[in-house]
C-alpha cells in the first residue's frame, strides 16, 4: 500500500488533534454536569429531610397539646398551627416534584447533547483537517526545494555544496549535513579514481614487460633469449599475482568470526615464512612477546603482523634490526630502515600509494599493505599509529 503524503499525514494528525481535544473537553463537560446534578440532588434531599423532621416534631407537639387541653392554643404555646405544616408539607412535594421532572429532563437531553458534541468534535476535525492541509504545503516548501536541490547534485559535482542561508534553524543544520556527506561522497569518489587509476597502471606495467619480452622472441632466438625472457616474464607474473591478491584483499568486506589467538605463536609462524627475505639482508629481529592469548580474528591478525613485518625488512636497510614488543594490549614493531618523510606518513595508509616508487618496485611492493592494513585494524577496532625519522627507522604502534 502507498504510503501517504507528509502533507496528508500532517494534515490529518492536526484533524485527529482537535477531534481527540474536543472529545475530551465532552467527557469533562458531562462530568461536570453529572457532578452538578449530584450536587443539587443532594441539598434538595437534605432540604425535604429537614422540612419533613420539622413537620413531624410540629405534629407531635399539636398532638400532645391536644391531649392535654383538649384544643389547640397557638399563641401560647407558639407552635405552628396544622394548617401550616400541610402548607409547608405541599411546598416540599411541588418542589421535590419540580426537581424530579428536571432530573428527567436532563437525561432525556443528555444522549442528545453528546451526540451534537461528537458531531461537531468531528466537525471540527474535517475543518482542522481542511485547514492544516495548505498550511502544511506552505511548511513543507523549503523541504521540497531542498529535495530538489538534491536531486539535482550528480557525481561530477559533489565539489558543489548546497546554499546555507541560515545555519541557525533545522533546515539550514539540515543542509550543513548534507554539504558534510557531499564533501565526504567526493572524498571517497576521488580516493576510488585514484585507486582504479592506480592499479590499472600497477597491472600494464608488467603486462607490458610480458609482452615485450613475447615479442622480441622469434626463430632466430637462441636458448639464452629464451631463458632471459622467460625470468623475465615470470617475475612480472610473479608481480601481477601479488597484487591481484593484495587487490582481492584490500576489496575483502566480511565479517570477522573472533577467536583465541596466541600472540606469539602467531609472530614466530609469520618470522618463519619471511625468515629467507630477512637473511638475504643480514636483518636481525629481537623480540619481547608475551605468551598469551587475545580474542582475535586468526587471519586477519596474522595478515596484520605479515603486512608490518615485510615492510620493516623490505624497507629496512641490509644488517639492520627489527624490534618487535607484543602484549594483549598492543604491538610495536621497530625498524633501523630508511623511514618516512613527516609530510609523507598521513598519506601512507592510501591504497597504492609509494614514498618512492622506484623503491617500491625494486622490493615488488603493491603500494597496498599499509592500507590492508588500516582496513584490518578499522575491521577489528584496532587503533595504529606510525611515528618515523628519515635514515633511522619507522615505530608502528598498534592499540588492541
Amino acid at each position: 500500500m502507498r504510503r501517504l503524503s507528509i502533507r496528508i499525514r500532517f494534515s490529518l494528525t492536526i484533524g485527529l488533534m482537535i477531534c481527540l481535544f474536543s472529545l475530551v473537553s465532552i467527557m469533562f463537560t458531562v462530568s461536570d454536569i453529572k457532578s452538578s446534578i449530584k450536587d443539587y440532588e443532594t441539598s434538595v434531599n437534605d432540604s425535604a429531610l429537614k422540612v419533613e423532621t420539622i413537620m413531624n416534631s410540629e405534629t407531635e407537639t399539636i398532638e400532645e397539646n391536644e391531649k392535654v387541653a383538649g384544643t389547640i392554643n397557638t399563641e401560647d404555646s407558639g407552635a405552628m398551627p396544622f394548617d401550616s405544616v400541610e402548607i409547608e408539607d405541599t411546598k416540599s412535594k411541588v418542589l421535590l416534584n419540580n426537581y424530579t421532572q428536571a432530573i428527567n429532563l436532563i437525561e432525556k437531553t443528555q444522549s442528545e447533547i453528546i451526540v451534537s458534541e461528537i458531531l461537531f468534535s468531528i466537525l471540527m476535525g474535517v475543518i482542522g483537517i481542511l485547514v492544516a492541509y495548505p498550511i502544511s504545503v506552505l511548511l513543507l516548501k523549503p523541504f521540497r526545494e531542498l529535495s530538489a536541490d538534491i536531486e539535482a547534485v550528480t557525481a561530477n559535482d559533489l565539489k558543489t555544496p548546497l546554499i546555507v542561508e541560515n545555519e541557525s534553524d533545522d533546515l539550514g543544520k539540515l543542509k550543513k549535513s548534507f554539504n558534510v556527506m557531499l564533501e565526504r561522497l567526493h572524498g571517497s569518489f576521488e580516493r576510488q579514481k585514484r585507486f582504479s587509476s592506480n592499479a590499472a597502471h600497477e597491472l600494464k606495467t608488467p603486462l607490458a614487460v610480458i609482452k615485450t619480452n613475447l615479442q622480441i622472441l622469434d626463430e632466430e632466438s637462441d636458448i639464452e633469449d629464451y631463458k632471459e625472457a622467460f625470468e623475465v616474464v615470470n617475475k612480472n607474473v610473479d608481480r601481477m599475482s601479488v597484487l591481484v591478491n593484495d587487490f582481492m584483499e584490500y576489496a575483502r568486506d566480511e565479517a570477522p568470526q573472533l577467536g583465541r589467538v596466541n600472540i606469539r605463536k602467531m609472530i614466530d609462524d609469520v618470522l618463519a615464512e619471511l625468515k629467507s627475505l630477512s637473511d638475504k639482508k643480514n636483518i636481525k629481529v629481537y623480540m619481547n612477546v608475551k605468551d598469551v592469548e587475545i580474542m582475535s580474528n586468526e587471519g586477519l591478525y596474522k595478515r596484520l603482523v605479515y603486512n608490518l613485518v615485510n615492510n620493516a625488512i623490505s624497507y629496512n636497510k641490509d644488517n639492520g634490526s627489527i624490534y618487535i614488543d607484543a602484549d594483549e594490549r598492543e604491538l610495536v614493531i621497530r625498524d633501523t630502515g630508511i623511514g618516512i618523510p613527516e609530510d609523507k606518513i598521513s598519506k601512507i595508509f592510501e591504497p597504492l600509494y609509494c614514498v618512492d616508487k622506484s623503491r617500491s618496485r625494486e622490493v615488488g611492493g603493491s603500494g597496498l599493505g599499509l592500507s590492508i592494513v588500516r582496513n584490518i585494524c578499522q575491521t577489528l577496532n584496532y587503533r595504529i599509529e606510525v611515528s618515523s625519522k628519515v635514515g633511522f627507522g619507522t615505530e608502528v604502534l598498534v592499540k588492541l
